[in-house]
This record gives structure tokens, C-alpha cells and sequence, in this order.
């Protein structure tokens, strides 16, 4: 038997972005971390237009990417603040 999963084609993208953005907003800081934040947010709200949709699975993975991007563009204008 073979398991086939239906995940919407961005959900999974999404999520490696956000922790990705998210880690180099904590880290690193600077434009990189806004510019990774908006493509997982904008990634996942794709996604997750595609769950509501179509049907597809993922809808978990693609909010929780989108909002790790958010949260990523949050403390990039947070650092820029600081300094």
C-alpha cells in the first residue's frame, strides 16, 4: 500500500523560509531577514490559499511558516529600531 500525501506545494517551502528567516532575524539581523520574512509569509498565504481551495493538506505548515516570516519582519524593523 502505497501513501500518497496531498500537501499544498508551498506549505512545506513556507515553513523551511520561516525558520530560516526567523533564525537570521534572531542571529544575524539585517534586510535578509525581512526579505526571507515576506517570501515565507507570502508563501504561506499562497499555501494556504491552496489548502482552502483545493483541498490539499498542509494548512498547519503553511500558517505557522507564515507567521514565523512575520514575526521575522517584526524584529527586523525592531533591530533597525534599536540601532
Amino acid at each position: 500500500m502505497e501513501m500518497t500525501h496531498n500537501r499544498a506545494p508551498y506549505a512545506l517551502p513556507a515553513l523551511l523560509v520561516g525558520i530560516i528567516a526567523l533564525v537570521w532575524a534572531l542571529f544575524l539581523g539585517g534586510m535578509l531577514a525581512g526579505l526571507l520574512g515576506v517570501g515565507a509569509a507570502m508563501l504561506g498565504g499562497m499555501a494556504y490559499a491552496d489548502t482552502r481551495s483545493h483541498g490539499f493538506d498542509g494548512a498547519e505548515m503553511a500558517l505557522i511558516g507564515a507567521a514565523l516570516g512575520i514575526v521575522a519582519v517584526v524584529l527586523m524593523f525592531v533591530g533597525f529600531a534599536v540601532m
